[in-house]
């Protein structure tokens, strides 16, 4: 990956969590960007944001969707990019895992 991908997708990530942070915090609760994929051309970013409450991925995701347009505008008018990225958001369930193998872990401890 290119130094430029790399700074690219941190800015994406620094934009998108104020962004997502101002506009939605009230209605998809606490949610964290845990990774920013571009594409080598710079025309499609995917997020992957890591809620709290899993349990309400498929609401966070439909207002995720519902404010995409708005906040590709508000990227591209606060980055100096040639394009702006088309945004596609993606719950993490890496979290989920971790919570998983973490009681799998649990349970082998408690079993021995």
């Amino acid at each position: 990956m290119s130094r430029r991908t790399q700074k690219v997708e941190e800015l994406l990530r620094e934009e998108l969590s104020q962004l997502i942070q101002e506009k939605l915090a009230d209605k998809i609760g606490l949610a964290t960007i845990t990774r920013v994929l571009v594409s080598p051309d710079f025309k499609l970013a995917k997020i992957y944001i890591a809620l709290m409450d899993p349990s309400h991925a498929e609401h966070a995701l439909k207002q995720l969707e519902m404010s995409r347009k708005n906040f590709q505008n508000a990227l591209g008018r606060k980055l100096s990019l040639r394009y702006t990225p088309k945004i596609q958001f993606q719950v993490d369930d890496g979290m989920n895992e971790i919570d998983r193998v973490e009681e799998l872990l649990e349970k082998i401890k408690d079993g021995n």
